[in-house]
């Protein structure tokens, strides 16, 4: 059987293993020894309830995209006197991994800020990384050697990685006659994609390389159109018309832009 003691005086009729606690205080200590060794009895444990300690997130989710900025926040409470003592908050800081202050985490140098204002902080970090995606915690430490306490489940970070197309419709021209009825090569970053006809139209990454030859002199190539600007805040589809032109042997690039 067991003994409890409630801050130091023995709580009658409780020799179970467990005590329930219907209501408690929070500037009341709790502990225990085994039935006839009064002597070896266990550390105090401080009661930290939703009356006394604890930690709330502003959001527990966030998604934010790869290089961007993001902020998480916070509130914290603790109860002003415990065991006759003043309480106050000697530390305060976020962790991912372990009890590690990010502040001082080399993968986070020069990237990482904690902002506390009265009983509120928030984590900012910026240029944000795929390997930033995790769940971040915020702990405060007190005056008081059981005064720690730390908010969990804590904030998971999503970080996104966006590909941006842009969608072009892209025309190879020719100095000879329409009557000649030429046939065209396409090619994609070096490979070939199409044949035949003179237009080609699609989505493409803003570092595609695109470029057209007529058939049967594909060494003989269009200069490449080397860039497609990402259009991904347009409200309407825009398109890039590149006309890409060929003087016999010769050829040419001049690009038009229309909205």
């Amino acid at each position: 059987s067991y003994i409890w003691y409630k801050n130091g005086q023995t709580v009658q009729a409780q020799t179970s293993s467990y005590l329930q606690l219907n209501t408690y205080n929070y500037e009341n200590s709790y502990s225990c020894a085994v039935n006839r060794c009064g002597d070896l009895v266990s550390p105090p444990v401080l009661i930290q309830g939703q009356n006394g300690w604890g930690v709330t997130y502003t959001s527990t989710e966030i998604c934010a995209s790869k290089g961007s900025t993001v902020e998480m926040s916070c509130t914290y409470r603790y109860p002003p006197r415990v065991y006759g003592y003043d309480v106050t908050v000697q530390e305060t800081f976020w962790f991912k991994r372990t009890n590690v202050d990010l502040t001082t985490d080399s993968e986070y140098s020069g990237r990482v800020q904690n902002i506390c204002d009265n009983n509120k902080c928030t984590l900012r970090i910026t240029d944000l990384r795929e390997s930033d995606s995790a769940e971040y915690k915020f702990r405060f430490i007190t005056n008081l050697s059981s005064g720690k306490h730390t908010g969990s489940p804590g904030v998971t970070l999503s970080v996104a990685v966006y590909q941006y197309y842009t969608e072009a419709e892209l025309k190879c021209h020719s100095s000879c006659s329409p009557a000649c009825r030429l046939s065209y090569v396409w090619f994609k970053n070096g490979q070939k994609v199409r044949e035949e006809t003179s237009s080609y139209k699609g989505w493409f990454h803003p570092r595609d390389v695109i470029s057209c030859a007529l058939k049967g002199h594909e060494n003989y190539s269009s200069p490449s159109v080397c860039e497609f600007t990402p259009l991904c805040q347009e409200k309407t589809t825009t398109y890039i018309h590149s006309f890409l032109k060929l003087h016999e042997d010769a050829a040419e690039l001049f690009t038009e832009t229309k909205r």
